[in-house]
């Protein structure tokens, strides 16, 4: 008799991985029998869109109120997969599960929280997946899988993002592969050893110093940001609100105030920012700013390849 199986999860990653579910070998030991989600405040989840498109059995209120348990009880479930569901379960819906597993982007208990992609760029760590066992507190369960860890350095929120969609769904089918079979690990997290990081401490993360980072940790953040959000700062001429969306870091040696425009490079009608940081010099491919200060990014005529460049870093 098959296993059955409710998926828990958002976003394209969840999608991802749903999808990885129906379509792998594993579902001829297993079956996906109901989606619990959540509904977003902003642009609609592709989990939710998928479940509705296969007319799979869906909940998206809250799974731990009466209403949810007794939706799950209705469904006999033996495993409950998770990934990048924004809400605690507590004990009375965990119970009804023979095991309850999540896919966390980190190598845990490292990063514990809702941003470790952005953590794991900005504190200059590989990339992990790992596989821990659900209880009532964000990533503390024993961790029953991890994959090899994966440099990433220079990929930008969104590449690494795309490429924890992949890595997390391989590694989920693995688990369960080894649940079936009974040949998993079960291994205690240090909880000495956990830090975490949330999406409410981003915005002071992805705010650019320009006295306190050189170029290399603004780079950092620049890619931690992504092309979507942007790292923001003001340019030191006039003050000028900007986000830096994709960005490049030079050694270079200069007398310059951190953060002033030096030039802007011009080619195949596109624009380069350089800008002068600790340490060596942005050019900035992308950024955003408001049409009506654009006029005030004025700089000097001279090109910012005169300085001693001794690294580039892509």
């Amino acid at each position: 008799m098959k296993k059955k199986i409710i998926f828990v999860g958002c976003g394209y990653a969840g999608e991802y991985a749903l999808r990885s579910l129906l379509n792998s070998p594993l579902r001829k030991a297993v079956e996906v029998v109901g989606v619990i989600s959540h509904v977003f405040t902003k642009g609609l989840n592709p989990v939710i869109t998928l479940a509705n498109a296969l007319e799979m059995p869906l909940f998206v209120g809250d799974p731990n109120g009466n209403e949810g348990l007794a939706w799950v009880e209705s469904l006999k479930p033996n495993f409950g997969v998770m990934l990048e569901y924004p809400k605690k379960l507590f004990s009375g819906f965990l119970e009804q599960f023979e095991w309850m597993i999540n896919a966390h982007p980190s190598d845990l208990p490292k990063l514990r929280g809702g941003a470790p992609i952005e953590g794991a760029i900005l504190q200059q760590h590989p990339l992990v997946i790992s596989i821990h066992s659900v209880d009532e507190k964000f990533d503390h369960g024993h961790c029953l899988y991890k994959t090899d860890p994966i440099c990433i350095k220079g990929q930008h929120f969104e590449q690494v993002y795309e490429l924890c969609a992949k890595l997390a769904s391989s590694a989920i089918l693995e688990t369960i592969d080894k649940l079936l079979n009974g040949t998993q690990s079960c291994i205690p997290q240090d909880h000495t050893k956990a830090s975490y990081l949330w999406d409410k401490d981003l915005e002071g993360l992805l705010q650019i110093n320009w006295e306190q980072s050189d170029v290399f940790e603004i780079q950092r953040q620049i890619l931690a940001a992504g092309p979507k959000r942007g790292a923001s700062t003001f340019l030191k001429d006039g003050e000028i609100p900007i986000r830096f969306l994709r960005g490049r870091a030079l050694a270079a040696s200069h007398n310059e105030l951190f953060g002033k425009l030096h030039s802007i490079e011009e080619k195949d009608e596109e624009k380069t920012l350089c800008i002068f940081a600790k340490d060596g010099i942005l050019l900035i491919d992308e950024y955003s700013i408001e049409k009506s200060l654009e006029h005030l990014l004025v700089p000097k005529k001279t090109s910012f390849k005169k300085y001693a460049i001794c690294r580039i870093s892509t």
